[in-house]
């Protein structure tokens, strides 16, 4: 009768150990999954903004090209306009 109940508690200590383990497992590889779906998201969306702020940079470019070719243009005319009075 003592083994018995030796052998059952035995069962169930492991029983115990084995949930305990598994659930613990379980845990860990699930939040990981979780973790690891978060970066994979984080560093597409890192990416999009790398390219978004590329984009930018070159439009700034061109803004400041479209802004100097002005300014030239300007001086130019104003050069123009002086000639003009300076010749009547």
């Amino acid at each position: 009768m003592a083994s018995l109940k030796t052998i059952g508690n035995n069962i169930f200590s492991r029983l115990l150990i084995f949930t305990l383990i598994s659930s613990f497992l379980f845990f860990l590889f699930d939040t990981y999954q979780e973790s690891y779906d978060k970066l994979i998201v984080l560093q597409n969306s890192l990416e999009d903004r790398q390219e978004e702020i590329i984009l930018l940079q070159n439009q700034i470019d061109d803004w400041n090209q479209q802004i100097s070719d002005l300014g030239r243009l300007i001086r130019r005319q104003q050069q123009r306009l002086q000639n003009l009075r300076a010749s009547r």
